[in-house]
């Protein structure tokens, strides 16, 4: 409801203030009285188009302002909400003009575009007379008003429904083919470092593998050298010293045959005798590791190039070599994915069909029922007019589809 006006400089007013209560107001003058001026400034405010001509003459600056009260307009109240412009249940439009022919628009002390403006104005009042602000005269608002009467909500739940998915569906392929170009490209980049990868078949945990046999394969002859010279101090090859296990047995024996004079040798014995069995041990661990040491030149040729390749193939594709083969399983589904596309076009074109078929029998059932509804409205007005005498006249109802 309409609160409170406010007009500066609009034109032939100086300026004019005028408050409303709730209930009707009727405002009589007669002819050139303002009445017309009053109404054109409320068009103004609610978003009508304006030039410099509207301001009073000699004024540089003009501004018309309205506060509307929406406790009972909840559709106003949710408009103001969604566009995040919502004041406690007032509105409060305000909208200043130049001699300079330029305008600005405010809604709850907020500027705002003039589009915004005028589509709040759709809200707040009906001006009859103004087709702008008149909403019988708006298709939306008749179709809206048909279709209450005629009880289509149902009806239009499935026209928007079936639109909704064929809209959607429409919306995908478009992007497909919008695609095609570059789906071509990336297709023939996917296949060719897909087949590099597969080719290369790196393995879990391949590069941490190769490298422990590089260092194997690498420093062999270290390996050979220096248990060779462990054998030799434990005694494991024959030497002339017979190395630390001989050494060993020697005290063993030379200490057992004091044990009858002394038993508390016997400990010392005992120690000595499990680090003969210990060296013993180590000797046949070492000659084990000696006799499978891989002295193989060709091996060690054959991991470096196969290190090589992974780190060549990891710096194309900027990632580490233990993230290959992730990376392989990930541009396959690609490719797959891409290569599937054709076919899910052709499969989304058929669902589209379905769609637009679906859409199109729920909007001339809609439409039906609003040929009904209007013939019926017809009828009843028809029969309304009868009834008061209005003989000869002609009620016709127009349906915008």
């Amino acid at each position: 409801m309409l609160s409170f006006i406010q007009i500066q400089n609009f034109a032939i007013i100086d300026s004019a203030e005028l408050e409303l209560d709730a209930g009707l107001t009727v405002l009589t003058g007669e002819t050139g009285a303002g009445k017309s001026i009053l109404v054109d400034a409320l068009g103004l405010v609610l978003g009508d188009r304006a030039d410099a001509t509207a301001l009073r003459h000699g004024a540089e600056r003009g501004e018309i302002a309205a506060s509307f009260q929406l406790r009972d307009d909840a559709s106003a109240r949710t408009w103001l909400e969604q566009q995040d412009l919502d004041d406690e249940g007032e509105c409060m439009v305000r909208r200043t003009l130049s001699r300079n022919g330029r305008s600005r628009a405010f809604i709850n002390a907020r500027a705002v575009p003039l589009a915004t403006l005028r589509e709040l104005g759709r809200f707040l009042a009906d001006i009859h007379g103004q087709n702008e602000h008149q909403s019988l005269l708006r298709q939306a608002v008749q179709r809206q008003i048909l279709d209450h009467l005629g009880g289509n909500a149902d009806l239009l739940d499935k026209v928007a429904q079936a639109h909704g998915e064929w809209s959607q569906l429409h919306s995908e392929i478009e992007d497909l083919r919008s695609k095609e170009a570059e789906r071509s490209s990336r297709l023939e980049l996917l296949r060719y470092q897909v087949q590099e990868l597969q080719t290369l078949a790196p393995g879990e945990d391949e590069m941490s593998t190769l490298e422990e046999e590089h260092r194997r394969l690498s420093g062999a002859d270290r390996l050979a050298e220096g248990v060779q010279q462990a054998l030799v101090a434990l005694g494991g090859l024959d030497t002339d010293n017979g190395g630390a296990g001989a050494l060993l047995g020697h005290g063993e024996r030379a200490l057992a045959s004091l044990t009858e004079v002394d038993a508390g040798l016997e400990q010392a014995v005992k120690l000595l005798r499990e680090a003969g069995i210990s060296v013993s041990e180590a000797v046949e661990s070492l000659n084990r590791y000696l006799d499978g040491l891989e002295m193989d030149p060709a091996r060690l040729d054959w991991v470096e190039e196969r290190i090589g390749a992974l780190l060549e193939v990891a710096r194309k594709h900027k990632v580490e070599p233990r993230e290959l083969p992730a990376l392989t399983e990930k541009l396959g589904a690609e490719l797959e994915k891409l290569e599937s596309a054709d076919a899910r076009v052709e499969a989304m074109q058929a669902a589209l069909n379905r769609a637009e078929q679906d859409y199109l029998a729920a909007a001339a059932r809609l439409s039906q029922a609003r040929a009904n509804a209007a013939k019926k409205m017809g009828a009843d007005v028809s029969s309304l007019m009868q009834k008061l005498g209005m003989q000869g006249g002609r009620f016709e109802v127009k349906i915008t589809r």
